[in-house]
């Protein structure tokens, strides 16, 4: 299960989420719901992810949202 601690970090901004990531944590998303996750330029690199779910939602207007992970740093 991912780190309730660590999601709370995830969901300030990605600035913060890299600075507590740098400090060298080991990281645990696994199962996290990602939905809509600002995740552009985020460090992951290492992160368990196990089962995160990332899936594309439609919102109450009908349009597609992302999860969006460009730039993101460590994914393989």
């Amino acid at each position: 299960m991912a780190d309730p601690k660590q999601l709370e970090i995830l969901k300030q901004s990605v600035d913060v989420w890299n600075r507590y990531v740098r400090s060298g944590v080991k990281i645990n998303l696994s199962r996290a719901n990602l939905l809509r996750a600002e995740l552009r330029d985020a460090d992951l690199l290492a992160a368990n992810m196990l089962g995160a779910d990332f899936r594309t939602v439609i919102n109450d207007a009908g349009e597609r949202e992302f999860t969006d992970l460009g730039e993101t740093v460590g994914l393989t």
